[in-house]
């Protein structure tokens, strides 16, 4: 029994109201916070990690890489109840809330990009072509920003 649920059961009205909702949220989200203006999300969504669609999309992904890294895109698998982040497994609990976090319903397939700013900058279908995202990447004003940025000084 965790430390609070003994506390729990010893405290009065108020205190009861608290520990419940500590018992009711979850643990262990995950925080996508921790992304932000560090990386680029991109959501690859099916009812099964096995679909054909997902698996098609991992393997475009893979065969990016190199443009994947450079828009510092850190690519999620979400099926219902397992997922990955760029090849690493996820746990059912991180599984679990970001399709919450995310508003997924359960047979969704859908590929969803979070920008840098931590918005969602696009739900579209399974089916998507990874150029049609990268060229919406390119198109946003810090992707100009950082391009500008890398590129060499031009001489008068």
């Amino acid at each position: 029994m965790r430390e609070y649920d003994r506390s729990c059961s010893r405290a009065g009205p108020r205190a009861l109201a608290l520990c419940f909702a500590l018992l009711a949220s979850p643990a262990m989200a995950y925080d996508l916070q921790r992304h932000v203006w560090q990386d680029r999300l991109l959501f690859l969504v099916a009812p099964e990690f096995d679909e054909p669609g997902l698996q098609h999309q991992l393997e475009v992904v893979a065969q990016q890489r190199e443009a994947v890294l450079d828009r510092d895109l850190r690519v999620f698998a979400l099926a219902m109840d397992s997922g990955d982040l760029d090849g690493a497994p996820l746990s059912q609990a991180d599984v679990l809330s970001l399709r919450d976090q995310l508003r997924l319903a359960p047979h969704a397939r859908a590929v969803i990009l979070v920008g840098l700013d931590g918005g969602i900058k696009s739900r579209t279908p399974l089916d998507t072509p990874l150029g049609d995202v990268f060229q919406q990447i390119d198109a946003m004003p810090m992707r100009q920003q950082e391009l500008r940025e890398r590129s060499p000084a031009s001489s008068p």
